[in-house]
């Protein structure tokens, strides 16, 4: 099946050749640990992953987002660009996985084979050569810091609003269920979320040098997709042994709907607001097709969206 111009082995071909440039400084040890902790990720940094592995929350497949959907905004921009600043989210985006995962106590592959410790560290290395990229992303002609200035600006920018989600959840958790309203959680869930996913389609817009309409759409589209994934997968941790999410008291919004309405009924309400928020970012896609006057390639597609309903059990 002719899934885009670019297979996903060409694209993890290129993005791997790149992170390992960037291993080059990188103690022997601890760049044995950085590239075990992103296999065990399932990054396309350091292994091929099949259709099935794309899952609809992005974790995993932020590089291929990135590369597709420039290619998609503009057919005639250089490649390079985009797979400099897809190093830059995969790196980041695995480091703040891993900070949640040692937040919320999880206990992940990556956590059970390397430890707290060891997990911290590839942390740290993963955030210094996600700017270290930046830093050496390739220059415009005509404008060669403005690329990176503005790949730099929109990361922090985008990271402190979803930092301040993520803590805003933390603080929640000693609160009572019914201190936590719909609105704040997702108003959290929105921030810690929708701005990573924001992040990743506005490093895509920045390096098509999309018009002003497009990046209205982009804009639109990255806290709606980032909510409708976070809410999937809440919907999917409350039933899951090996999630803290019902221990340690956060407020889901299937957790504050359970307490309110009973399990059965609370359950299937969440499902239908993350259906809602499905429907919101799918119109946004239609949007984006209309406004480019062409459709979305599947691969692009199936990694973004919307077509994984059955993550929620319905």
């Amino acid at each position: 099946m002719d899934l885009s111009p670019l297979s996903i082995s060409d694209i993890q071909k290129s993005l791997a050749l790149q992170f390992r440039g960037l291993l080059n400084d990188v103690h022997p040890l601890l760049c044995q640990d950085i590239v075990r902790a992103l296999e065990l990720s399932h990054s396309l940094l350091t292994s091929l992953p099949t259709e099935q592995d794309l899952p609809s929350a992005l974790s995993g497949a932020w590089a291929l987002s990135i590369v597709l959907c420039t290619q998609y905004l503009n057919q005639d921009i250089e490649q390079e660009y985009a797979g400099n600043l897809a190093v830059v989210a995969e790196c980041w985006m695995a480091a703040l996985d891993f900070i949640d995962d040692l937040q919320d106590e999880d206990v992940t592959p990556v956590i059970q084979e390397l430890g707290r410790a060891r997990t911290q560290s590839v942390v740290l290395a993963l955030q210094l050569l996600a700017q270290k990229a930046i830093l050496f992303a390739p220059s415009r002609e005509g404008s060669p810091d403005a690329l990176k200035l503005h790949a730099a600006h929109m990361l922090l920018e985008k990271t402190l609003v979803s930092l301040g989600g993520q803590h805003r959840d933390m603080l929640v958790e000693s609160y009572a269920a019914n201190a936590v309203s719909l609105e704040e959680c997702l108003e959290i869930t929105a921030a810690k979320s929708g701005a990573l996913v924001s992040l990743a389609l506005g490093f895509a817009a920045l390096v098509a040098e999309v018009s002003e309409e497009v990046q209205h759409i982009v804009d639109a589209l990255g806290p709606l997709l980032g909510i409708y994934h976070q809410l999937t997968n809440d919907c999917t941790d409350v039933l899951r042994a090996d999630k803290s999410d019902l221990a340690r008291g956060k407020k889901t919004l299937p957790i504050i709907l359970m307490n309110q309405y009973g399990d059965q009924k609370g359950l299937a309400a969440a499902r239908s607001m993350t259906l809602l928020y499905r429907e919101r970012a799918l119109n946004q896609l239609v949007l984006l097709e209309t406004c480019l006057g062409r459709p979305m390639f599947p691969l692009l597609r199936h990694t973004l969206d919307v077509a994984h309903v059955e993550n929620l059990n319905l």
